[in-house]
């Protein structure tokens, strides 16, 4: 498949804002809005990075 088919398949599912209650186990996450969209591409154009992790060694 190339990329104009895979995009008919893939979606992305945002919900905000929720509250997350970390006193349960497991944690249980509250609230919010959902914001559906479909269908969805993953092109670098559409893609920001807003945060890193670096595990050291």
């Amino acid at each position: 498949m190339d990329a104009s088919q895979l995009s008919t398949h893939t979606m992305l599912i945002v919900a905000a804002p929720i509250t997350l209650d970390r006193s349960t186990t497991p944690p249980t996450a509250t609230g919010g809005t959902l914001r559906v969209c479909h269908p969805w591409l993953a092109t670098p154009t559409n893609l920001t990075p807003i945060s890193y992790r670096h595990r050291g060694e």
